[in-house]
């Protein structure tokens, strides 16, 4: 443990600006994706999500997307079971 510490703190992860830099990126990525979504509605587009439920899970709920924003989404590989 006291390694992964080090690490993280030669690579200035424990510096708040660091934090704050990277806080930034993600809202800018947020931005981008809802003004993705909102120009392919605008345009008649159907978005389709497949979830990596963690994952997916942690950006709709940060974005504030819900079904609204993907009616079609899925968590099976099945084809069939899409829905």
């Amino acid at each position: 443990m006291t390694e992964v510490l080090a690490e993280e703190e030669a690579r200035g992860l424990t510096d708040p600006a660091t934090l704050d830099a990277f806080a930034g990126r993600v809202e800018r990525a947020r931005g981008a994706l809802v003004a993705l979504l909102e120009a392919l509605r605008a345009a008649g587009r159907t978005v389709a999500g497949h979830a990596a439920t963690a994952k997916s899970c942690t950006v709709t709920t940060y974005c504030g997307l819900g079904p609204a924003w993907s009616p079609t989404a899925t968590t099976a590989l099945r084809p069939n079971k899409a829905g």
